[in-house]
Parts: structure tokens; C-alpha cells; sequence
């Protein structure tokens, strides 16, 4: 691929502005030194002329109107070459420019600017642009942005001299490490420093290097895997006294007193990150009627759990279930409090901070999943016709009483049976978007997923008639009664749509408001202070 320099695009930019086809205007318009304050007629309608052609230029129904965002200089040049041509040196016409935003042209390569003596902006955002000599540009240069380029070592960016770069702005390249990068002889007067959407991972190295800029004010780190490490930007903000904003938020004196000491404790806290799943409450879950099931042959429960993608795609169904019995005790609908001894929290620790911010990046989808387990009883033989007769007789006795039988828990009866097959259903399937996290404004994402659902068959508390063997002529008459009120009934069996499932959900990376709950942290992981 052939080289194209900021010069080649710059002189393809120029073109834009259309010098050589202006008319001549104004080249002779003078002053009459004997009556200084006087124009002739001449000299009047040149001038008049100039303001015409002005304002053309200005007028975006005109055909003489361009809008140049690629530099700010531009209508000022044209205006002044419109009123004396003689004011603009052509083939200098660099050294007219202050602002240049050459963005997006494919650009490879800086070539000698110097000759632009006036040059104080230089964008170069979103171009090809891999390595950089500073000895090439003005030292009139004060912003400097190469932000969204094919920047992978920032050592390819070369500095032997002192700079008067104040901002510089790195961004969306793919930097890992600025080790001995920003010598304070060459960047003393840094005062903004962008470094966003890199792949920076070791936080206390990084402060170490930027501990060296005295005057930096302005730093954004955010979008970087460091952003991600418990204490961040405490530790940040305790290790550089002089900053004022970290991540497009102005830092307080109160966390100035909240994180005195976080710098202590750089190296442990730049070991791991973790993050924390909060599933506080699943409203109106509908459960299947599961039948009284002691000493039947075969049997089948319900289980449910959440399922969500960890950064490695886990299946964390055994590490979070719901319920882990039958739901025969619940309600037709329940609605499930997790927030309870932290039933619903969940916390995973990731070693590595670049593969958790892809992860953040990609989002993950969260399902609330049903199981359906069979089992069958153990050494099972069918029941002889006695034994099935003394069985139903029992039954009926136990109907006359009043008083309730006491079931076996679930947990005694597996004991019983060996599990045979399982069928899942996922009733709800979310998709929780992470990437916000990354902007550092807050590290906590608060969700209520919504979704609809429809059950076949749902158990609203009819009583179904109870057999009457004193009054069998009043079985009969209200046997009839109730097949005429089915029949003007609806279906309860019927596909029913029920209110929304809803998943109230909090995600969390794990940080530290203050010194006290760092300090907690570390001793809850028997961490010596």
C-alpha cells in the first residue's frame, strides 16, 4: 500500500478552497491621500464588489458556498484573499493555517510539517497511522490528536526533544504499556492526556509513568481494562495530587480524603477483578401443580435456576438454583425474594482484566430457566390387586378425617427413587448490555427485565365436588347444576396469558467508596495490612 502523508492530504483538501477561480476583486482599490476619508466612484464599486463576493461565499444557497470542517482557517483565508490577493502567498499558503482536523483519509504517515510555523491543533483522528516522529512537527504545536489509528507501541511515537504539546490524545489505538514513555524533560508542559480504549492493564505501573507529569490536570482512562481493577480510581486519584478530572468527572475534595492511602495497596488490589451478579426478585413466576407423589412409581419435580454467560460461557446452574425442591408449597404465583441472606448474589473473580472488559463489551444474555425432573422408585414391583385394593381403601379412610396427613419431605422421598430424565424450559431470556460500565460514570447497572407469558393450565382455587353418599339425589341435582356452569365457564385450561415475569437484577464491578471499604475487603480475604 503506497504512503499517504498529512502534506498529500492536506494539499488535496485545498483544492476545496478554490483560490484560482475567484474574479479579481479590489486588486487596485486605494485611497485618495488628498482627502483621506473619500472614495471615488471607482474605488466605491470595487469595494462593493468585495462585500457581494463575501457574501456569497457566505451564503449556503450560493454556488460559491463551502463548509470546511477541516480546518477553522479557512473562511478567514478565503475572505482575505477575496479583498487582496496579494495579502495570501500561494506557494506558502501553509503557514497560514493554525487548526488542521484531517480525519478519516487514510493517512499512514506524518511527514515534515515545520513548515507550518502557526500550526497549534493537529487531529489526525481515524486514519492509518502506526508510528510518529515529533522532530517533524512546529513547535508551535499545542493539541495533538491521534486518536483511532493502527497505534500499538507507543515507543513508534518518537520524542528526543522537549515538546509544548499541552494535550495529547491517544484514544481508541491499541496501546498496552507506556513504560518510559513520558520522560518529564520532554512532556513538562502536559497538561490533558487522553488515553481511552487502549488495552492498558497494569494499573500501577501506569501511575508510576504518569506520576512523572507534574503538570497533567485532565486524564480519561476510561474503556481501559484498568478501569475494571477494585479501587481504580481511588488509587488513581491518591497517587496524583494535581489532577483535577479523571474520566470526564471532576474530582472532589471529598474523595480526596476518602481514598488517602488507596496507593498503598496498588499492587494487591492490581492482581484481579471481580464483578457481582444481584438477582433481588423475580415477580409473578408461575408454578406447574406438582401432585402428591409418595410411593408412586414414577415421579417428577420442578427446578429452577438463572443461567447467564460468564466471560468463559459457564453454566452456573449449580453454583445459583432457586429452588431446589418441588414447588408444590408455593403459590400458583409467586413472586421470589432473593435479596434475603443473598440468596441471589453471585460473585466471580476474573484474573484477567482485558478478557472481563471484551466480556463487558459483548454483553451476556440471562436466562430463568424450568426443569422438569422424572424419577422412578428404586427396585419398583408392581402392587398385587390386594395390595391395590387395601390401598384405595385406606385412602378413603383417610379422606373421613379432618385431620391432615404429614407429608415426607422431598428430600426423604428422592431417597427412594433414581432420576431418569430431564426436560428444560426457558421461560424468560433477557439480554443485559454491560458496555456502560466501561465509561467509568458508574460501575452498577440496575435492571427489570420484562417478558410475557402464557401457561397452559393455572390453578385459581375451584374445588372440584366432593362425593356425598348420604344425599344421592342431591349429588345428582347438583351434578347437573354444575355441568350447565361449565358450560358458561371458560376453559381454565385454555393457553392464558398471565401478568409479565419480571427479573429485578443489579451488576456490579467490584469497587471501593472510601478507605473503610477497602480495608474491609482486604481483611474479609485474610489480606495482612
Amino acid at each position: 500500500m503506497p504512503e499517504f502523508t498529512v502534506l498529500d492530504a492536506f494539499f488535496r483538501q485545498l483544492k476545496s478552497l478554490r483560490l484560482s477561480e475567484y474574479p479579481v476583486l479590489g486588486k487596485n482599490v486605494k485611497k485618495d491621500r488628498r482627502k483621506p476619508n473619500i472614495f471615488d466612484e471607482n474605488e466605491k464599486e470595487k469595494e462593493d464588489e468585495i462585500v457581494e463576493m463575501i457574501d456569497l461565499i457566505k451564503d449556503k444557497k450560493s454556488p460559491w458556498f463551502e463548509s470546511y470542517d477541516w480546518s477553522k482557517d479557512c473562511d478567514l483565508i478565503r475572505e482575505r484573499f477575496i479583498k487582496d490577493r496579494n495579502s495570501i502567498n500561494i506557494n506558502k499558503i501553509e503557514q497560514y493555517f493554525t487548526n488542521l482536523r484531517l480525519n478519516s483519509l487514510d493517512i499512514t504517515q506524518i511527514d515534515d510539517l515545520r513548515s507550518f510555523t502557526k500550526l497549534d491543533e493537529l487531529i489526525l483522528s481515524c486514519n492509518l497511522i502506526s508510528k510518529c516522529d515529533l522532530s517533524n512537527l512546529p513547535g508551535s504545536l499545542k493539541i495533538l490528536d491521534l486518536s483511532a489509528n493502527l497505534i500499538s507501541n507507543i515507543h513508534e511515537i518518537n520524542v528526543k526533544t522537549k515538546t509544548n504539546i499541552q494535550h495529547l490524545s491517544l484514544a481508541y489505538n491499541s496501546i498496552e504499556t507506556v513504560d518510559h514513555f513520558f520522560n518529564p524533560k520532554f512532556w513538562g508542559d502536559l497538561v490533558s492526556l487522553d488515553l481511552s480504549s487502549n488495552n492498558l492493564y497494569e494499573l500501577a505501573n501506569l501511575i508510576i509513568e504518569l506520576e512523572n507529569l507534574k503538570n497533567l490536570k485532565v486524564l480519561i482512562l476510561s474503556r481501559n481494562p484498568v478501569g475494571l481493577i477494585p479501587g481504580y480510581r481511588g488509587l488513581v486519584i491518591d497517587s496524583l495530587p494535581n489532577l483535577f478530572s479523571l474520566d470526564d468527572t471532576p474530582i472532589t475534595k471529598e474523595e480526596r480524603i476518602n481514598f488517602q492511602d488507596f496507593k498503598l495497596y496498588a499492587d494487591i488490589l492490581s492482581e484481579h477483578a471481580e464483578i457481582i451478579y444481584n438477582f433481588l426478585q423475580i415477580k409473578n413466576l408461575i408454578f406447574p401443580e406438582v401432585p402428591d407423589f409418595e410411593d408412586e412409581p414414577e415421579i417428577y419435580l420442578f427446578k429452577y435456576f438463572i443461567r447467564f454467560e460468564s466471560m468463559e460461557d459457564f453454566d452456573f446452574e449449580e453454583s445459583f438454583t432457586l429452588k431446589t425442591e418441588s414447588t408444590q408449597d408455593f403459590e400458583p404465583m409467586t413472586n421470589l425474594d432473593l435479596v434475603e441472606n443473598d440468596k441471589g448474589r453471585v460473585n466471580l473473580n476474573f484474573k484477567s482484566v482485558k478478557k472481563l472488559r471484551d466480556f463487558l463489551i459483548r454483553g451476556t444474555r440471562i436466562e430463568l430457566v424450568e426443569k422438569k425432573i422424572y424419577y422412578q422408585l428404586k427396585n419398583y414391583e408392581p402392587p398385587s390387586e390386594e395390595e391395590l385394593k387395601k390401598k384405595k381403601k385406606d385412602a378413603k379412610k383417610e379422606e373421613r378425617k379432618d385431620t391432615k396427613k404429614k407429608k415426607k419431605t422431598i428430600g426423604s422421598l428422592l431417597d427412594n427413587y433414581n432420576q431418569v430424565n430431564v426436560e428444560e424450559k426457558v421461560l424468560a431470556d433477557f439480554k443485559l448490555e454491560l458496555e456502560s460500565v466501561l465509561d467509568g460514570y458508574s460501575k452498577i447497572i440496575e435492571k427489570n427485565f420484562q417478558t410475557k407469558q402464557k401457561v397452559d393450565f393455572i390453578n385459581l382455587g375451584f374445588q372440584t365436588p366432593t362425593a356425598n353418599k348420604n344425599n344421592d339425589s342431591k349429588k345428582s341435582k347438583k351434578d347437573e347444576k354444575n355441568s350447565k356452569k361449565k358450560a358458561t365457564e371458560p376453559d381454565l385450561r385454555e393457553t392464558i396469558e398471565q401478568p409479565p415475569l419480571e427479573l429485578l437484577l443489579k451488576f456490579q464491578v467490584l469497587d471501593f467508596e472510601n478507605f473503610k471499604s477497602l480495608k474491609d475487603y482486604l481483611e474479609s480475604r485474610n489480606v495482612n495490612l
